[in-house]
Order: C-alpha cells, then structure tokens, then sequence
C-alpha cells in the first residue's frame, strides 16, 4: 500500500482544484472537437455493486476484449483530462513494469496499465454529495446535471479516441445507485451486477475494512489517496452507500461505532443486497442487462 510523496503531491493537487480540472478538462475538449465528433458512445457497459462482489475480475475479462477499454491505474491523477495525458504517457520512456499483487492482498496481479475504478474522480467534482451519510446518493431519471453531463459524455469520447478504442467499459461499484441516471445518459447502456452470499461477502469486507485500517494508522498518505480516487468502501473513510434509506445508514453507523463490527456489516449487506434486486428488478424491465 506505499503511496508515493510525487503521487500523494499531485493527487491533492487535483483533488483540492476541482474547477480548474474541470476547465482544463473543457478546453481538451474544445480543442479535439473535430476528432471527437467521429466518436461515438455505443453500448458503454457498467460493472457496479458493493465492493468485494467480484467487480474487478469482472472488469479485467471484459476489458481485455478487443476493442474494449476502461481506465487504468495510469490514468490517475490526471483524469479530468484523459487525451493529454494518455498522449503524453505514450511518449514518456517505460520501464518494464511486471505485475504485482494489489494493495488488497488478494492474488489479483497488476501493473500501472491495469484496468480500475477511477471515474468517481468525476462524479465527486460535479456531485459534492455522493459521499453523505445524510444524503441520499441516488441519482435517477429526474436527476438533470447539463454541466456533468456534457463533460462526462466528452471525457468517454476523449478516452475512446486516445485508446483507438471502441466501446466503454466502467468498474465503479457506486454507479449501483445512479444506473438510471446512466440509462437517461445512454439509453443502450449495458449493466454487469456482480452478488456473492451474506456469509462470504460479509467476512471479505470485514478482513478489507481491517487491512486498510492498519495501513492508514501507519501511513496517512493511504487515507488521502483513498479519498482522492474516491474509495470508501473500508478502511479509515469508510463510508455505507446511502440508498435513500436514512433509518438503515443511522443504524449501520450506530452498530459500527459501538464495535459491533460484523452485525454492522451483515445490516449493510441486507440492506444493498434489497436495493440491488429492486434495481435488477428495474433494470430487466427497462430494455437494460443485469448479471
């Protein structure tokens, strides 16, 4: 889990100017503008749910298709401006980078060029919210963001043409509440749900939650990366999904500070394994494609 002081640096240097990233992120745009009108959206696909269902093996096998792409490792801090920098890493020397186990300590083997969940880099700059535990983090068919909406569509456009790449493919487990969002975005959006028992899933967030732990209390540069990427599924920020449900996030957090770690766990898995059916449930009816 070393984070390093030049990526710990630049890191809250993007995330404490959110407006500047997204100017310049603008002005990418507007200068590709010509490029980007040949590129077209088609299909994007989400793989979405709650952390350690399966998510990342998922994204790997689907993003390693031809054709596909998702972002990478790589691609942070520099997110909000994907063209310039993709371009800018194609020219800079490399170093044979051989994969190695990821911070999770979970056999899954990366490298710099591995596909990962980063998007939520964007939605936090235009969603200020979606991290509350006051605050519904649902975002539906009446949710309207022009601002968001213009620049995510572009920043997908802006990645499929620097990768030579035709399709989009996202890992970010909290798109699990904003799939009718998404499906307003682009109507032919597939969605990929990975789910795993109460009895596994439970003890896997519980060994993450406690690994991730321990390696903030040592380093504080862990938290402040967590929370620049937008990880705040275990470890020191842990922070429930809020699926609308304020009873349920009072008493997941309530059991949680007492120490009643695996009750809390076990009521937050009850309480996304329902929202996600009634999503599924939506979804299936909605011309969409859940797993």
């Amino acid at each position: 889990m070393e984070v390093s002081w030049h990526l710990d640096l630049l890191g809250r240097w993007v995330s404490n100017h959110p407006r500047l990233w997204i100017a310049l992120g603008n002005l990418e745009t507007a200068l590709l503008a010509e490029d980007l009108k040949a590129i077209r959206i088609e299909k994007p696909l989400y793989i979405c749910g709650l952390a350690r269902a399966g998510t990342t093996a998922k994204l790997m096998e689907i993003a390693a298709q031809p054709g596909h792409t998702s972002h990478s490792y790589a691609d942070f801090p520099f997110l909000f401006t994907p063209y310039w920098w993709n371009t800018l890493l194609k020219w800079l020397p490399r170093r044979s980078q051989p994969l190695i186990e990821r911070a999770h300590g979970d056999g899954i083997m990366v490298n710099p060029q591995s596909p990962e969940a980063m998007e939520e880099m964007l939605w936090m700059a235009f969603f200020p919210h979606l991290h509350s535990t006051t605050r519904s983090a649902v975002l539906d068919e009446n949710t309207s963001n022009p601002a968001f909406e213009k620049f995510y569509r572009d920043h997908i456009k802006k990645l499929l043409l620097v990768r030579g790449a035709t399709r989009y493919v996202s890992k970010a487990n909290y798109n699990i509440t904003r799939m009718r969002y998404l499906k307003k975005l682009f109507p032919d959006a597939e969605f990929v749900i990975p789910t795993r028992d109460k009895e596994s899933h439970v003890a896997s967030l519980m060994r993450q939650h406690e690994r991730f732990c321990a390696a903030a209390a040592g380093n504080p540069k862990v938290a402040r990366h967590m929370a620049q990427v937008g990880h705040f599924e275990f470890g020191p920020l842990r922070t429930p999904i809020h699926t609308g449900d304020q009873a349920a996030i009072d008493h997941i957090l309530a059991l949680w500070k007492a120490g009643r770690e695996k009750e809390g766990w076990e009521r937050y898995w009850e309480m996304m394994a329902a929202f996600i059916e009634r999503e599924k449930g939506w979804l299936l009816t909605s011309g969409g494609e859940g797993i």
